[in-house]
């Protein structure tokens, strides 16, 4: 269905971006370029396989600054450490199937693909995600956005905690203000039930209530807040 129709779009995407990339090499390299730039070619079309669609099941939460000192505790205690600090740019193209986003973070690239609905509470999400190196994030960047379109940019610093199975992102969205994520991995023979329930106990512990709850993505919350102020 709608998740087999978003992976040949997908596909597709991949397949004409990385023939755009192999002729820009090839231009480079005849324009006086070594042959580095071939194997590079090569090496970026393996980053871009598309491997087997994995499954988590997310819960997002907006946070007051006192919210985020107290699920910052909690997490430091049920995990025995203070977590890792990341800083990611998130640039998000336009997509007829799910959210397309190419992701910048430290010393490398992330190209990932998902399917979500938007509501609240427990929310099964499916995904491809592919890790190519820092220095092709640029030229990828600027092919996708003639190919497609860029639709914004999210930018964040972001705490990640790992609970179990749960990937525990406490996010400062530039623009936005803070959140939480919960993001439950899935076992291949786990149901996504099995994973509504990991998260609501989660956000029982760190006393998330429903009220805080959001249904809609970091680039939704962008969007609207840059139409609003046109």
């Amino acid at each position: 269905g709608t998740a087999r129709a978003g992976g040949s779009f997908v596909q597709v995407l991949f397949a004409a971006t990385y023939c755009a990339f192999a002729l820009l090499q090839l231009l480079v390299q005849f324009a006086g370029g070594t042959a580095r730039a071939g194997v590079s070619a090569r090496h970026f079309a393996a980053t871009l396989y598309i491997g087997d669609q994995m499954r988590n099941v997310e819960i997002k939460a907006h946070l007051t600054e006192e919210d985020v000192k107290t699920v910052e505790s909690i997490c430091r205690s049920l995990t025995g450490n203070d977590g890792e600090k990341l800083e990611q740019v998130d640039s998000f193209f336009n997509s007829s199937h799910g959210r397309l986003k190419l992701r910048e973070e430290g010393s490398h690239g992330e190209l990932i693909y998902y399917e979500r609905s938007d509501q609240t509470g427990p929310n099964l999400s499916t995904f491809n995600i592919h890790r190519i190196e820092l220095s092709e994030v640029k030229n990828l960047c600027g092919m996708l956005s003639a190919a497609v379109g860029i639709r914004g940019v999210v930018s964040k610093r972001r705490r990640l905690f790992l609970v179990g199975q749960t990937r525990v992102h406490l996010d400062q969205v530039t623009g936005l203000g803070s959140f939480l994520e919960l993001e439950v991995v899935l076992e291949e023979d786990q149901t996504p039930e099995m994973g509504r329930s990991i998260a609501e106990g989660l956000m029982q512990k760190l006393g998330v209530e429903q009220n805080q709850l959001i249904a809609t993505s970091y680039i939704d919350l962008v969007v609207e807040k840059g139409q609003a102020s046109d």
